[in-house]
């Protein structure tokens, strides 16, 4: 398995993004496949390893369950609007 120099970007102590650069201007040297949820917003970057924190990844996976989707957003936008325009079709 090939391995790579990667820049680790963080924001508030949590990985954000990585990318890869030459050699000598890295953070990280190894293979991302690794860490494929590395971005997610639960890993910490310390002394040049990736540190998974289980407290926040449950914090985010929860709130997630209650983020409605995209087409759910859709659906009531829609409804809602027929309702407001007095649009909406009554099923027979």
């Amino acid at each position: 398995m090939k391995q790579n120099y990667y820049k680790v970007i963080t924001s508030n102590g949590y990985v954000e993004m990585v990318y890869s650069v030459p050699e000598g201007q890295h953070d990280y040297y190894g293979q991302m496949a690794q860490f494929p949820d590395v971005c997610e917003g639960w890993y910490r970057f310390e002394n040049g390893t990736f540190v998974e924190d289980l407290q926040k990844k449950a914090e985010i996976l929860a709130e997630r369950e209650h983020t409605p989707t995209w087409e759910e957003s859709i659906e009531s936008q829609v409804y809602y609007t027929a309702l407001m325009t007095d649009t909406l079709i009554e099923e027979e």
